[in-house]
């Protein structure tokens, strides 16, 4: 059985999965922790300071989940396109839409967007730098 196997596609399928499901949570546990940025410490322990921090890791568990769910739509795609014959095209269009995906992501980090959480010292300011 195909389940069972602790190898293969279906197997990295489920692996990426509850990864992905495990950053989500972390993630989620992130926005409720997150510092202030006016300078209050938050639940008795959080300090502000702590913020610049916050907003790299942050970014970058995000892009771990959105790098992580994609590559999980292809490989699911894969997997169904061979269970169930549907050739390449379901594979493709993932492909396309995912390299859309990427290609929009990289424009908006070069022009800087989004342009909060950049630098945290100009937001706290009133300043937003790009």
């Amino acid at each position: 059985d195909d389940d069972d196997d602790d190898s293969g596609a279906g197997f990295a399928h489920k692996v990426i999965g509850l990864t992905v499901l495990a950053l989500w949570c972390v993630q989620v546990l992130l926005g409720v922790l997150r510092p202030d940025a006016h300078g209050k410490v938050r639940l008795g322990c959080i300090q502000p300071h702590w913020r610049p921090a916050f907003l790299m890791v942050h970014r970058i568990v995000g892009a771990a989940l959105l790098a992580g769910g994609a590559t999980n739509c292809v490989l699911g795609g894969t997997i169904f396109s061979e269970a169930f014959g549907g050739g390449t095209g379901l594979l493709v269009v993932a492909c396309v839409l995912l390299s859309i995906f990427v290609l929009a992501w990289v424009a908006a980090e070069l022009a800087g967007l989004p342009a909060r959480g950049r630098d945290a010292t100009a937001m706290d300011t009133g300043r937003i730098e790009m």
